[in-house]
């Protein structure tokens, strides 16, 4: 496949995306030598201390990166034969340090909540990392989690309960009782009163318990809106989103709040994969399930969906030419990573985002010809998703008659110089990977000659 032209130089872009070619995979990513020859070569070359500072740029990045992948490089650093760059890329005592600092944080409540929150990641749990790091805690408080996290609540109790314990000891200590007591209870009774008193997450309960209108009773008056739409289709199953049931008009009000979607920068994405998920009864995992359609939720889902378009996508001030060539392949009608979402929804929801926000923004469909689609601040999603549908239509018929040729890039932007558009970014939308041998670069850059505009991306 053609190689796109852009400003990152190949270690950049293999940190941002974990790619070096064209094609991101938003899943089955494996993290290996082989796919991470960039890193290797330029370790090899001697550049390593230039990928730890690359390392360093992104990590403190708070856009859309793999942090696998810098965690993967780091490692990769950390196995150098170069002494000096295993000394700063390897788990030192600077890095010691920091986790040691992290398990001292200064309110043990919260602390408490956050690490039995996430138990493990990746198979590593708090005990295999605190083997590694050897913490102490600087206060009592903080040795009585250090305590649980490594030999459990009834060790813990022999150590810390004694009558002449301090009240912020016996008190910690209760909470961590009752906190461990919702991941092991088998009474949802209980456990939903812990959730409430103690204010928990969903990811402190158990799977089993996530069916029970009580324990989500007890989840949603602490629950963010984003997660919130992540676990919808809990609500959905119980039952608890239909009107006959009390606490669907809070969640539908929770919804519709403005204020609250524009505090917690909730993106219009999240709210259109929620909606999808909802209405074709979808779990997070993909899997197929069936629940009542509450009509009143879904009027919610999609004034909250405007509302996030309006109020939290940013505008660049940059002009784009969306090119889109989608719908028509049958074997990928829908987005790797989220079954939910069609191609042809994913670019719509792109191309209102930008519109909304952005002044000089259009939107193109092309096959061996380029079809220009209206689009403005006003469009809507559903009336440009029927005129994608109908340009894959008519794309699908073409093919019918002869083969598809390679999906040829070049052609927005051959299109863009012949009607003279000023362009800042071409943003090409397509569900193929075979572009076949055409050199998008070289046409980009008799784009930036002709047009003068030599920073288009």
């Amino acid at each position: 496949m053609a190689q796109p032209q852009g400003g990152y130089s190949p270690i950049q872009k293999w940190l941002q995306i974990y790619t070096q070619d064209c094609v991101y995979k938003a899943i089955g990513k494996t993290y290996t030598r082989d796919n991470a020859a960039c890193v290797t070569q330029m370790i090899a070359d001697g550049q390593g201390m230039e990928v730890l500072d690359e390392i360093k740029k992104f990590s403190s990045n708070s856009g859309a990166i793999d942090r696998k992948a810098l965690l993967f490089a780091l490692a990769l650093c950390a196995k150098s034969t170069s002494q000096d760059l295993k000394s700063k890329a390897g788990f030192g005592s600077s890095i010691r340090k920091s986790v040691q600092r992290w398990y001292n944080q200064e309110e043990p409540i919260q602390f408490v909540k956050l690490v039995t929150r996430y138990m493990s990641y990746e198979s590593w749990s708090h005990r295999d990392v605190l083997r590694v790091v050897h913490p102490r805690g600087n206060t009592d408080s903080t040795s009585l989690i250090l305590k649980y996290l490594i030999q459990g609540l009834e060790e813990t109790k022999k150590e810390f309960n004694k009558p002449e314990a301090s009240e912020e000891i016996q008190s910690l200590l209760g909470v961590v009782e009752d906190l461990h007591r919702v991941k092991h209870t088998s009474d949802e009774h209980e456990a939903a009163r812990l959730i409430e008193k103690h204010s928990l997450k969903i990811e402190h309960v158990q799977t089993k318990f996530l069916h029970s209108k009580e324990i989500l009773d007890a989840l949603v008056s602490s629950m963010q809106l984003s997660e919130l739409l992540e676990n919808l289709h809990y609500f959905a199953m119980s039952g608890y989103l239909e009107d006959s049931y009390k606490g669907c008009k809070d969640v539908i009000d929770m919804v519709k709040n403005e204020a609250s979607l524009k505090e917690q920068n909730v993106q219009p994405i999240e709210v259109l994969i929620a909606t999808r998920r909802y209405e074709y009864g979808i779990g997070k995992a993909g899997k197929k399930m069936t629940w009542n359609i509450n009509p009143s939720l879904v009027s919610a889902l999609n004034s909250a969906f405007d509302s996030c378009l309006k109020n939290n996508v940013k505008s660049t001030n940059k002009s784009f030419l969306i090119a889109a060539r989608v719908g028509s392949n049958k074997k990928k009608t829908h987005c790797r990573g989220c079954v939910s979402l069609s191609s042809l929804m994913a670019t719509a929801v792109m191309a209102v985002s930008l519109a909304k926000k952005e002044d000089k923004v259009d939107l193109v469909y092309f096959t061996d010809k380029v079809t220009h689609i209206a689009l403005s601040a006003d469009t809507k999603m559903q009336n440009l998703c029927d005129e994608l549908a109908s340009q894959a239509l008519i794309a699908e018929t073409l093919f019918e008659e002869k083969p598809p040729d390679p999906c040829d890039m070049s052609c927005p932007i051959r299109w863009a110089l012949d009607n003279k558009k000023k362009v800042d970014a071409f943003l090409t939308i397509v569900d193929t990977r075979d572009s076949g041998k055409v050199m998008v670069s070289e046409t980009l850059q008799q784009y930036r000659r002709e047009m003068k505009l030599p920073n288009t991306k």
